[in-house]
């Protein structure tokens, strides 16, 4: 029976507390299969018991790239003898290599294969491969450069990334160290990273969490093993409504039992820790400037404005309002803000966005005013 590429194992939090039913472990293995961006036939199954050695009873997902055909009953088997949880531990994550390299080649396969150059062009070949090589992880590429007028310069490309895990509670929980090469040409690598960033914007791994939101808008100079770290679970929302577990699990990952200190081990990335029950808030804010300056004869400007939501879980129902009047639905609103007349001054107006989440949790930012400061020339110059 294959062994599954993810497992995921949490113990409920208090020793009454009855396992989920069938259609509630369906429902959290559904839920983890959707923040690892699974497709939904992907193969997976979750089970409950209790397990010597643990206050209560252990829940365990298993997510599977390939199931060779097994039946759900021995997909569990598998999942149940694939335990990485070890008491006094309480929670535990794993996430293997098979996962990480159809992650990364799923990426890599919408990743433009032909790069333009004023010198010619880079040519990237069809495949990626991400390896354990040690307490790393490797990213590795190829491909050739051709100059005009010259032959083709193959080259690889490896990314090193070496993983560890930060303090418990620490936010991403896992860090990384990278080391980058090329060869035979050790100065193309600068030219690779620019050209193939949106490869990297492009790997998800676990989503729906802040960190890896924060994150979505940086250039990706990582490979796969930093962008797994940089998106590590430090926090998992769940159904408001739901009891087995809470509306927010807070994880406190640790180091791995071993000498290392590595969360790598044989067949992928594992840490494995505490977690902590809490009740979830729902949080709103709006990024964006509260005053924009223009210079005459430019009299108007249309900032945008950013929703950041904390708390709320799947698809979100958004509304934002200016000066009172209903306006966009999506994540981001543009203001229009324009001077009347042709003279220097300020002009000011109110923004607000509600936002619920698929729980019905809501949030409504209290009404936020944002101004146009319209100045003349410096030197006092007719315009």
């Amino acid at each position: 029976m294959p062994a599954p590429d993810l497992v995921f194992e949490y113990v409920l939090p208090r020793a009454t507390d009855p396992c989920p039913d069938d259609n509630g472990r369906r429902s959290i293995a559904d839920g983890v299969a959707a923040a690892v961006s699974l497709p939904s036939a992907a193969p997976r199954t979750a089970i409950c018991s209790s397990r010597a050695g643990f206050p209560a009873n252990v829940v365990s997902v298993g997510l599977w790239v390939d199931d060779e055909g097994e039946s759900d009953e021995q997909l569990q088997e598998a999942l149940f003898a694939a335990g990485r949880l070890v008491a006094p531990k309480t929670a535990a994550l794993f996430f293997g290599i098979t996962l990480i390299q159809q992650k990364a080649s799923e990426a890599w396969s919408m990743q433009p294969k032909r790069l333009d150059r004023s010198y010619g062009f880079v040519r990237l070949n069809e495949d990626i491969n991400v390896a354990i090589g040690g307490d790393s992880i490797v990213t590795t590429f190829s491909g050739s450069r051709k100059f005009r007028f010259l032959p083709n310069i193959p080259f690889t490309a490896r990314i090193r990334e070496q993983l560890s895990v930060n303090v418990p509670g620490s936010i991403p929980p896992l860090a990384w160290t990278t080391t980058r090469s090329t060869s035979p040409d050790t100065t193309i690598y600068g030219i690779l990273v620019s050209l193939i960033s949106p490869f990297f914007g492009a790997l998800t791994f676990w989503k729906g969490n802040d960190v890896a939101a924060s994150l979505s808008g940086l250039p990706r100079r990582n490979g796969a093993g930093g962008e797994l770290a940089a998106q590590w679970p430090a926090v998992v929302l769940t159904p408001a409504a739901s009891q087995n577990p809470p509306g927010k699990m807070v994880f406190l990952w640790q180091q791995p039992d071993g000498d290392s200190g590595s969360p790598i081990v044989d067949a992928g990335v594992l840490t494995a820790g505490a977690w902590l029950p809490q009740l979830r808030h729902a949080v709103a804010l709006i990024d964006g400037p509260v005053e924009t300056t223009v210079q005459l004869p430019t009299n108007s400007a249309s900032p945008s404005y950013r929703l950041i939501a904390q708390d709320l879980r799947g698809a979100l129902a958004i509304q934002w309002s200016i000066d009172g009047v209903p306006a966009g639905r999506a994540a981001t609103q543009e203001v229009e803000l324009s001077m009347p007349g042709p003279d220097a001054g300020t002009v000011s107006r109110r923004i607000a966005v509600e936002v619920r989440d698929e729980d019905g949790l809501t949030f409504s930012t209290p009404e936020r005013t944002v101004s146009l400061r319209v100045i003349p020339p410096p030197d006092g110059s007719p315009y």
